[in-house]
């Protein structure tokens, strides 16, 4: 299996997309080797749209941390777009919501990134 996703750059962050209906185990290295080398790129902010996953088990979750921890060590934010009711079912199981940013479309966590950005700054 092969992690099938695009990215856009925009000015506060790197959009990616994934083309998958699950992330699992056979996906999970390889998401989160996309998000560690976003991570070090400028912006290092990351807005994943999951707009097309249906299902993911904890090695997706995993990844997703992971990819978190990576982005925030270096200042940026990962924000998820357009999860499905499955998935962000198992984040609230696992109680991640207070981790995950969580928005309806791309333009709403761009549009969050600008209003909180300048208030970012010396944290």
């Amino acid at each position: 299996m092969h992690l099938n996703y695009e990215l856009q750059l925009q000015e506060t962050a790197r959009v990616i997309r994934l083309h998958v209906q699950r992330v699992d185990h056979h996906l999970a290295a390889e998401l989160k080797e996309v998000l560690y080398l976003q991570s070090l790129e400028e912006p290092p902010t990351v807005v994943l749209d999951l707009s097309e996953v249906q299902e993911m088990d904890s090695s997706g979750l995993g990844a997703l941390l992971f990819g978190k921890r990576q982005i925030h060590a270096r200042g940026g934010d990962l924000l998820l777009v357009g999860v499905a009711s499955s998935v962000l079912s198992m984040i609230k199981i696992a109680q991640l919501s207070h981790v995950f940013s969580v928005f309806e479309t791309v333009e709403e966590a761009l549009a969050s990134l600008g209003e909180n950005g300048s208030n970012q700054a010396g944290g």
